[in-house]
């Protein structure tokens, strides 16, 4: 069986690693909430696409580059909701951005 990881050649060793998805491994995509100036907040999810080993050749250092992919929903929430309308607002726009996430997650 091969090695999980590609050497590429170039100032530091690069090494790609596959990513094992195991019972504890995070939820892909996660939902995020991003504060705004207005006062509101952008919701939006994160894909984690695995992670890059890098190797410092002079000093030797290993380092891990997480990547990942951000997708906006265009779904903003208001941060300090004051009647009853905003707070259920709120309440059907953060539903609306759990059932897309799980949509996406079921693919």
């Amino acid at each position: 069986m091969g090695a999980p990881w590609a050497p590429h050649n170039s100032r530091f060793n690069f090494y790609i690693c596959k990513v094992n998805k195991k019972k504890n491994a995070p939820d892909n995509p996660k939902l995020m909430q991003k504060e705004l100036k207005n006062g509101t907040y952008s919701l939006y999810l994160e894909y984690y696409m695995g992670y890059v080993k890098t190797v410092n050749e002079n000093t030797g250092e290993e380092m891990v580059r997480k990547s990942r992919k951000k997708e906006s929903l265009n779904l903003y929430l208001l941060k300090n909701p004051r009647t009853t309308v905003e707070r259920q607002t709120n309440k059907e726009t953060l539903e609306l951005a759990k059932q897309i996430r799980y949509e996406k997650n079921s693919r």
